[in-house]
């Protein structure tokens, strides 16, 4: 008879990736509605150019932005590659999440990290913020997977480093925030570096620094490039939160190259 334990990864790892795109579909509507201060429950999902509101045939994750071709089937007007895109991005996150990343106890959390990654690297590109209304929400809901991750791992002194880290992270981080001229780093920036050093102390701390070097590194050579291709000058914004997330999930999966760093 075959238990939940003889189940091959991948099989769960589909699973995942189905889930991801259909609540990538959802991260969609996070991202449009968050920032414009609107309700994620009603009404349903619209077209934002002329308010129709989207059959179900025509939400279908990917398949239906091909099908209708990119455009609304009543007004025609173009709809972004952002919306396939943050679909597809979600269940790849999912489904490597879950076949890579050891042990499966904490892929639940780390798949709600992936969550909030993804959508707040869209809103802060589009918006130039990082919204308390996905951080915080993020942080608890993961606070209380991570937990249960160590429950099912016996092994509570990963919860407490995870913590100790987080918690670390945010005193420093908020007191150069205090210290250095206004601009260097938002207080979103901040938040969302607490939150990714809590998850990521749960493997360990030395996962947490290398996340938020990984970080820096990524983001100061796509900054330069940007820069010296003219597409931004000195004095323009950049968000740095899509930068910090890529390095946050490039740790993750770094748990795979450095086992013996998972304590």
């Amino acid at each position: 008879m075959m238990t939940m334990k003889h189940i091959p990864v991948t099989f769960w790892a589909i699973v995942a990736a189905i889930f991801g795109l259909i609540l990538g579909s959802f991260l969609n509507v996070v991202i449009y509605r968050i920032p414009n201060n609107l309700s994620l429950a009603k009404p349903r999902s619209f077209c934002p150019n002329c308010k129709t509101p989207i059959k179900a045939y025509d939400n279908i994750p990917i398949i239906s932005w091909f099908i209708l071709r990119g455009s609304c089937r009543n007004c025609k007007s173009s709809i972004s590659f952002q919306y396939p895109l943050v679909e597809l991005s979600t269940g790849a996150l999912f489904f490597t999440i879950v076949y890579f990343i050891k042990p499966i106890s904490v892929t639940p959390a780390i798949c709600v990290l992936a969550a909030a990654i993804v959508s707040t690297s869209v809103i802060d590109l589009k918006y130039m913020k990082l919204p308390t209304k996905i951080l915080y929400p993020t942080l608890i809901l993961g606070g209380i997977l991570l937990a249960v991750a160590s429950y099912q791992t016996h092994d509570f002194k990963r919860m407490l480093t995870a913590l100790i880290v987080g918690l670390i992270a945010a005193a420093l981080l908020f007191l150069f925030f205090m210290i250095l001229p206004p601009g260097s780093i938002g207080l979103g920036d901040v938040r969302l570096i607490a939150i990714q050093s809590f998850f990521l102390g749960w493997f360990g701390w030395k996962f947490a620094i290398l996340g938020f070097a990984l970080g820096i590194v990524v983001g100061g050579f796509l900054t330069l490039g940007l820069l010296a291709f003219g597409v931004k000058k000195m004095k323009d914004k950049i968000p740095f939160g899509p930068f910090l997330s890529i390095g946050a999930l490039a740790s993750a999966y770094m748990t795979l190259a450095f086992p013996v760093w998972v304590k």
